[in-house]
């Protein structure tokens, strides 16, 4: 098989679909790779490390596009892209494709063209985990903590609470939305920096799960099923929807009324935007 790798053209998208060493495990292995120039070099790897394990360097994501009988990448293909789906007619794309969140154009343009699209974000394990969709899930978990604390200062029009805890000031209270394993990560992540977090989960098995994970923890974990959430949201400082929906838009949990509940200059991350979004507003 000729296995093709893409750049990424999405803005602030730096990593590459496939690494020096694992171009190098499929040569091994009797395959051929092609590798557009400077595909790795968002993720540190130069042209000469692809070669160095064996792959072919292209000019011209065209002449990836065209020799290649699957093309790996990350993130789903752009407009500036659309016209590459042509050239993979009967042949296989590899992406985060997120259909259920993008325009129905791509949808389209897949079927048109009789592409194999392969979404790393459905391919289930024989025990219905998401092993490619997870790591991915962790750390965005992180970064939204991580750019909910920048976004908090007032320099950003946030309210100038700090997720850091300290002697003598308001502890910054931090709302997520949805237990799995990118809400797990972020409320690791701002409990860790000294917030006071509350996890909203309505699944039974899962609260029961959560309230394990985080016993003797600064974390509380609410089964969201049985109790309404406005008391929560209420004067709540950053809230971060994690919901996730396998295959399908993300549920809209959160509406303008409850935006409302929120303290002035709060923060809000929504992880589940590539799904569509969980909260009233929120757009990529």
């Amino acid at each position: 098989m000729i296995v093709g790798v893409l750049r990424e053209r999405k803005l602030g998208e730096h990593r590459v679909g496939l690494i020096p060493k694992g171009a190098s495990q499929l040569i091994q292995a009797g395959h051929t790779v092609l590798v557009e120039n400077d595909a790795g070099v968002g993720s540190g790897f130069e042209n000469i490390h692809y070669k160095n394990a064996g792959a072919q360097m292209c000019l011209k994501p065209e002449d990836v596009a065209s020799r290649s009988d699957m093309v790996v990448k990350i993130k789903e293909p752009m407009e500036k892209e659309h016209h590459l789906l042509r050239l993979l007619r009967g042949k296989i794309l590899f992406a985060y494709l997120h259909l259920a969140g993008t325009s129905p154009k791509l949808t389209d343009l897949l079927l048109k063209h009789a592409v194999t699209g392969l979404a790393y974000e459905t391919i289930e394990d024989t025990e219905g985990r998401l092993p490619l969709l997870a790591p991915m899930s962790g750390i965005a978990g992180v970064a939204a903590v991580q750019f909910a604390a920048e976004y908090l200062q007032k320099k950003h029009g946030g309210c100038g609470i700090t997720l850091g805890k300290m002697s003598g000031v308001e502890v910054a209270r931090v709302i997520i939305l949805g237990g799995g394993i990118a809400g797990v990560s972020a409320a690791h992540t701002a409990a860790g920096m000294g917030a006071q977090v509350t996890i909203l989960e309505k699944r039974k098995e899962r609260v029961a799960d959560l309230k394990k994970m985080f016993h003797g923890k600064p974390v509380s974990v609410v089964d969201s099923s049985i109790c309404g959430i406005e008391e929560y949201l209420r004067g709540v400082h950053v809230l971060i929807g994690a919901v996730l929906s396998s295959g399908a838009r993300a549920e809209h949990v959160i509406s303008r009324e409850h935006i409302l509940l929120t303290a002035r200059g709060a923060v809000i991350v929504d992880v589940s935007i590539d799904q569509g979004g969980c909260i009233w507003g929120s757009q990529p």
